[in-house]
Order: C-alpha cells, then sequence, then structure tokens
C-alpha cells in the first residue's frame, strides 16, 4: 500500500491490498509489452486549478518532471456481436493520436504493489499490425474472422468491421505529458494529465484522470513515491483509481442509463464522489 505520508487518507473505492490473479496470462514475448501505472482521478470542484496545478509542478518526490507535447486522442474501442473480446479480459483499442492512428490490444489488470500491471501491445496502423493483433486476439480466444481481406485497409474503422469487431465506445482526451526524470537525469517513467469526453448518444461526460507509468517494473519504486506526493499534496481531492478507462466508460454508461444525471455531476461537469463510488460497485461485483 502506498505511503501518504501523513495526510489524510483517501478513500480508495474498495481497493484492495492483495494482488488478484490475472486470467490472461502475461507473455514474455518480446513483441509484447507489459504496462505499469498508477492512476489518480480527480473529484473536486476546482477540477482545472488541481490540473493546472499538477501541470506546473517541475520537481516532486526527488524526481523532475518535463513539458513533452501535447496530445489530442481519439479513441474507439471494438468488440465482437457477442461481446468476446469483454469475456475474454481483452480490449481492442483504435487510438487516433494527432494525426497518428495506432492499433492496441491490452489485457486485464491486475494489481501489483499499489500499481496496476497488464498486457499492452500497440502497433502503428497498417496491414501488418492489423494481422498481428488479430492474431493475438485469436490467441487470447476472441473469435475474430481469420482470412478476411479488408476492404481497404487505410481505412481503418472499415478493415475492423470486416473482422467482425464493431464500435462499442468512443472517448476524446486531451492529454498533457510530463516526462519523469530521477536524480541520475535517467527516464523513469510519464505523467499523463488527462481530460476525457466519453461520448454516448445524446449526451458527454467528462472525466479528469492523472496516470503515471513506470519505465519498467524495476521503475516502480519512483513512480509510488511520486503517486503518494500528489494524494498528499491534494489530500481529498485526488483518489487512487484502478479502473481501465474503456471499463470507466461501461459504468459511466451503466449509471446515465439508470440513475438521473443531477444526482450524479459536479460542479466541474465531471461525475461527483457518490457517482464514482457507485462505478466502483458496480464495476467490482460478480
Amino acid at each position: 500500500m502506498l505511503d501518504y505520508r501523513g495526510a489524510r487518507r483517501p478513500r480508495r473505492f474498495g481497493i484492495q491490498d492483495s494482488t488478484s490473479t490475472s486470467v490472461l496470462p502475461f507473455s514474455m514475448n518480446p513483441t509484447e509489452d507489459i504496462e505499469i501505472e498508477s492512476k489518480l482521478v480527480v473529484i473536486s470542484d476546482r477540477t482545472e486549478e488541481i490540473l493546472e496545478g499538477i501541470a506546473a509542478t517541475g520537481e516532486l518526490a526527488g524526481l523532475t518532471l518535463v513539458p513533452m507535447t501535447e496530445q489530442s486522442i481519439r479513441d474507439i474501442y471494438f468488440d465482437t456481436r457477442s461481446h468476446a473480446l469483454r469475456a475474454a479480459d481483452l480490449a481492442l483499442r483504435l487510438r487516433r493520436v494527432n494525426w497518428t492512428s495506432v492499433l492496441g490490444l491490452k489485457g486485464k489488470s491486475r494489481r501489483v504493489a499499489g500499481a496496476i500491471e497488464r498486457l499492452e501491445v500497440e502497433r502503428p496502423w497498417s496491414a501488418d499490425g492489423l494481422a498481428e493483433i488479430a492474431g493475438l486476439l485469436r490467441r487470447y480466444g476472441a473469435p475474430v474472422a481469420e482470412g478476411a481481406t479488408p476492404p481497404a485497409v487505410h481505412e481503418p474503422e472499415p478493415a475492423l468491421e470486416s473482422l467482425g469487431l464493431l464500435p462499442i465506445q468512443e472517448r476524446l482526451t486531451q492529454r498533457a505529458r510530463r516526462q519523469i526524470v530521477d536524480r541520475e537525469r535517467a527516464v523513469v517513467g510519464e505523467l499523463a494529465i488527462d481530460r476525457s469526453v466519453f461520448v454516448f448518444e445524446g449526451s458527454r461526460v467528462r472525466h479528469f484522470e492523472i496516470e503515471i507509468e513506470a519505465a519498467g517494473r524495476e521503475r516502480f519504486g519512483g513512480m509510488a513515491a511520486l503517486s503518494a506526493a500528489l494524494l498528499a499534496a491534494w489530500p481529498g481531492e485526488l483518489r487512487p483509481w484502478e479502473h481501465s478507462k474503456v471499463a470507466t466508460g461501461r459504468a459511466i454508461e451503466h449509471l446515465m442509463a439508470t440513475r438521473p444525471p443531477a444526482l450524479l455531476m459536479g460542479s466541474s461537469g465531471g461525475f461527483n464522489e457518490a457517482a464514482y463510488e457507485a462505478m466502483d460497485r458496480w464495476l467490482r461485483a460478480p
């Protein structure tokens, strides 16, 4: 568990200290990567002030935060009509970053010493990248059409639909990034300040999140210290959040369909604390 250094310990939305076991094995294949990150969600009436404060921070927990190029991101997630990827704890994402398209596959998250670890494979959009990701989907049990020839691989959405994959979620994100550098000037990770909008039919919901990604398992100690320092700096307004954005999007959609929106929204335009607690319970339900 992270050391909050005397700060008021935030509610953790049911996060347990024990490490869960992932159904999806983490491959040692060098073409597949493991993502290790810590995530904090912003729940406050002064969201922009907090985000700007984090962005303006140059040094924290003995680490230097170096500004990087900002990104405009559009994410579309795909699944089969029978939701086979979700059943296999997989998420397939088509991401457009500025003007570049990337295809990504993520596996089920598992907690490791306060961080989130999961399989993540990303490839620039191409015929070869699509074939590789489709092969991994089949390997992990998702029934993706085999031998299909996409009508036009330069058009990602029709190409994915030709494999029996349909869009299930859309999200827009403005991402401010910081390279994390230690005292030896080694790059140990990356911090992302995300202002996201989940797009649903007839509505949009904002979500504010801080992601701290370690550059390998051996770098996680510094990431944990940085996460703890952020929690201590903004107690009660930053909260640990272990759910992926695609899972968060599903929970948002569920709450919007089952509860009056007026009971869910905070003054910043995102969900309030009660809504996040309800989402966490729903996502953890068997």
